[in-house]
């Protein structure tokens, strides 16, 4: 055979596109056929359920996309080319044709078929019969190139082919749409939550939103993922929005997303028809009244429904294209008539004329119609609600901290039953924890009031019960025995006004954070009676007050801040000569050493200014350093920063610059401006908290944390950590290792020198503690003589053990006489009791605690009685 003979035999090719051709022709006349008993059927079910006409629609969809496999698969040819070894093509069944002159007589090897148009590309020519002569029929063929049943499968893969790459690039668009979606807030991730316990959703969703595009939509193939487009947020009230999740939430019920993606490829395939257009778009139109249908059988108010998709029309909303499960924007105006429309009775009887039809496809398409068949006779039914209730909050140990329950509470004389808050553990975390504000009636889910249950009431409100249970939905960094341990300590000192904060000092989780004088939570549920409420309200200590986020001027403990400002500011640990003042403009600020009657400390370095809490020391370092460095310094730990961790809105803490002094227009700033403040005095205020995250970055080698105090929470079905952030790397940025090395030799020196400590009454010989002491002057005004009394606040900041830190502390006492002879040994006392857990000495285990009263009984040393 020469190569003339064999690049003109029949391909594969020629036959695959010959039978597409044929394919493409047949369907032309069945998917009308299919339109035809379509259009009848769903007038007779107008009056039934919107999912039903949706599966309806569907299962025609699917009809019409099996209908041409059927058909590729009954046009063989009965005279097929077969492929030898050689690869050389042989003719079949060619035994009863009548030979054709020149070509081998019976019994003789045939030769190759040249022709590449005869019998095996002819799909409906039956060459086993005897009268028909194959060369004669055939010779007008014998000429033609191309077949015009080729040209039509040729031109249908061209067109498919564009389709296809369309939708494809439109799918990658809609995953570009999820990557770059912004992550949902709080309050909008919560009301997402509601409405998935609502609807009886109980899986994972990522919640995400756009701008890119104009309309809710849901996508993600292996976990739901529902897109919210900013303009919804603003341009849709609560309520109008909770009908649009809902409807969205139909969608992710039914897997509406995997359903569009196979509509979609129906139409690419079959993109030449219009009877798949027409069905594909009615397929559409009923899936979003089903969806509407949906969304008002769980928000329950038609007026509601109409005016949130009128809404979305107000806002220009309209579906992307390539996103088959928007809302829609097409449809809008009859979506808003057909929700006004008074809902007419059902019909009845159709669905039993319908089920001899699609039993067989049926089971097929068992995705696409839940429920369908059941729904004809009755109102749409969405099955029982998913019981759900508050979610607990508990410690990193499964500590219940808070939970909810069944209960009974009586409102203007009338008696109510259903949800109601507890708090195991009593006052012990209450300023941490907060409590809830009571529904009005057992149908209102309790709301948070203050503290975590407000922060956190997004993901507390409204969680799946889990065999009946109430489940945990926010775990804490808190350690409730941690916090036990501190409560106790500061009873125990009898500490009429103070507090304790305890951090991870590897990464600032908040592991405790005691107060006195605090309360019991429980007494404001179901609610607080108005004695017990004017007795909070009226007590001068105010026990309903966080001390660890209430801002006190530091005093000396500031001077760890100085000490890295001057570092960040380029100068190596220094030393100063310390004579018992500094003058500045005719003014002399004292060490402390003068109030005492002591000698001055002479020439110190950086170490020895800590250990002895030199005065003068820092008043030099800070205006060598200058006021720039100081505040940059104070506002990597928070100071007066609004991104700063905070229970709320509170915001006490405040970092005085140059900038905000030239607006006091109180003159230029001075030396003795920048002296005041390089001690932690004027107009400086931080929190116990903040000043915690001081000693752990001293402690750590320079890492400042985000103080975390939620770990984990329940979202949307899922478990999700919060981030360890890391806030400033102040060795990275420019601070000397040589300082904080500096700084944690003088902070060790502070507490276990043998002598000139300041903080010696924190030394333990169960464990190696660090750190500063500090006392800054505070008043206050007596609420009974309204006078201006002294009020000093002691402070004392460090961490523990020396060698490998683990625990940061921050100690603040109301009215006391220094850091170290109040609040130090209180840290001892925290620390050892910390360390003797740890070896397995003591047993901490958290119970009830009643509510401590303040006090302000002056505080001159702490000693306790088992010491």
């Amino acid at each position: 055979m020469n190569l003339p003979d064999y690049i003109n035999m029949p391909g594969p090719v020629d036959v695959w596109t010959d039978r597409l051709g044929w394919c493409v022709l047949h369907f032309l006349w069945q998917g009308l056929l299919v339109v035809l008993l379509l259009a009848p059927v769903l007038r007779l079910c107008r009056r039934g359920t919107a999912e039903l006409r949706y599966a309806l629609c569907g299962l025609a969809l699917l009809m019409m996309a099996l209908l041409p496999v059927l058909t590729w698969q009954k046009l063989t040819p009965k005279a097929e080319s077969s492929i030898r070894g050689d690869g050389i093509p042989q003719i079949a069944e060619m035994s009863a044709v009548e030979p054709v002159p020149g070509e081998p007589a019976e019994g003789e090897n045939p030769a190759p078929n040249l022709n590449p148009r005869r019998s095996a590309t002819i799909p409906l020519l039956d060459v086993s019969d005897p009268g028909m002569k194959v060369g004669a029929k055939s010779a007008e063929v014998e000429g033609t190139a191309f077949s015009w049943q080729g040209l039509l499968g040729w031109s249908w893969l061209t067109g498919a082919g564009l389709i296809g790459l369309w939708r494809a690039l439109g799918l990658v668009g809609t995953f570009g749409v999820i990557r770059r979606g912004a992550p949902a807030g709080e309050a909008v991730v919560g009301q997402v939550h509601r409405m998935a316990c609502r609807c009886g959703w109980s899986q994972g969703i990522l919640v995400k939103v756009t701008k890119e595009l104009l309309s809710p939509a849901v996508a993600g193939v292996l976990r739901p993922v529902l897109l919210i487009p900013a303009g919804a947020l603003s341009g849709l009230s609560p309520r109008e929005l909770d009908f649009i999740l809902a409807h969205e939430f139909a969608h992710i019920r039914r897997r509406d997303f995997l359903i569009g993606l196979l509509q979609v490829m129906v139409e690419t395939v079959l993109f030449f028809h219009p009877a798949v257009w027409w069905v594909s778009r009615r397929m559409s139109l009923e899936r979003e009244h089903a969806c509407d249908d949906f969304a008002l059988s769980i928000t329950g108010n038609h007026h509601e429904g109409a005016r949130a998709l009128a809404r979305l029309a107000e806002l220009s909303l309209e579906s992307v294209p390539f996103l088959a499960t928007g809302a829609g924007g097409r449809h809008l105006l009859g979506r808003v008539q057909r929700l006004l429309k008074t809902p007419a009775r059902r019909a009845q009887g159709h669905a039993a004329m319908l089920a001899p039809i699609f039993v067989g496809t049926g089971l097929v398409f068992a995705l696409m119609v839940p429920r369908a068949a059941s729904q004809l006779d009755e109102p749409q039914a969405v099955g029982e609600p998913e019981k759900v209730m508050r979610g607990s909050i508990v410690d990193r140990n499964g500590v219940i901290l808070a939970e909810s329950g069944n209960g009974t509470w009586v409102r203007n004389g009338v008696s109510f039953s259903g949800e109601k808050r507890n708090y195991p553990l009593g006052a012990l975390a209450a300023h941490l924890i907060g409590y809830t504000r009571q529904a009005k009636d057992e149908f209102t889910p309790e709301s948070g009031l203050i503290g975590l249950e407000k922060l956190a009431d997004p993901v507390l409100h409204s969680v799946p019960l889990v065999e009946g249970k109430p489940q945990a939905s926010v775990v804490l960094t808190l350690d409730a025995r941690i916090q036990q341990i501190c409560q106790d300590a500061l009873r125990e000192a009898g500490v009429g006004r103070g507090t304790a904060v305890i951090l991870d000092a590897a990464n600032g989780d908040i592991l405790a954070m005691a107060g006195i004088p605090d309360f019991d939570p429980n007494q404001f549920i179901p609610f607080i009676t108005t004695e017990n409420w004017n007795a909070l309200n009226q007590d001068e200590s105010i026990p309903m007050v966080n001390r660890g986020f209430t801002a006190y001027p530091p005093g000396s403990t500031f001077k760890l801040v100085t000490a890295l400002a001057a570092g960040s500011a380029g100068m190596e640990p220094g030393e100063f000569t310390c004579r018992g003042f500094v003058d500045y403009g005719g003014r002399a600020f004292n060490c402390w050493t003068v109030q005492q009657a002591a000698p001055p400390h002479g020439s110190i370095g950086l170490p020895e200014a800590i250990r002895r809490s030199c005065n003068c020391y820092f008043y030099q370092l800070g205006n060598e350093a200058g006021p720039g460095p100081i505040t940059g310094m104070a506002e990597k730990f928070g100071l007066g920063q609004d991104d700063f961790f905070r229970l709320g809105n509170q915001k006490t803490d405040f970092m005085p610059g140059e900038a905000w002094w030239a607006k006091q227009n109180n003159g230029p700033w001075t030396k003795a401006k920048t002296a005041n403040v390089a001690i932690g005095q004027g107009e400086v205020q931080a929190t116990p908290l903040q000043m915690a995250t001081v000693a752990a970055a001293i402690g750590n080698g320079g890492k400042v944390w985000n103080p975390r105090l939620i770990s984990r929470k329940l979202r949307l079905g899922a478990w999700q950590d919060e981030p360890v952030e890391l806030r400033h790397d102040l060795v990275a940025e420019g601070v000397p290792a040589s300082t904080i090395d500096a700084l944690r030799q003088g902070m060790n020196e502070a507490v276990n020198a043998e002598m000139g400590g300041t903080g010696k009454a924190a030394r333990s010989a169960l464990i190696s503690i660090a750190g500063k002491t500090g006392t800054a002057q505070k008043w206050r005004e007596d609420r009974n003589s309204k006078k201006r009394v002294n009020d000093n606040h002691a402070q004392f900041i460090g961490y523990a053990p020396v060698e490998a830190p683990r625990y940061a502390f921050s100690i603040v006492v109301a009215n006391s006489k220094s850091g170290g002879t109040v609040c130090a040994p209180i840290a001892r006392r925290i620390m050892e009791r910390i360390a003797r857990m740890e070896q397995g000495t003591l047993t901490v285990t958290p119970v009830a605690q009643k509510a401590t009263a303040g006090h302000f009984e002056y505080m001159e040393s702490v000693r306790y009685p088992d010491e």
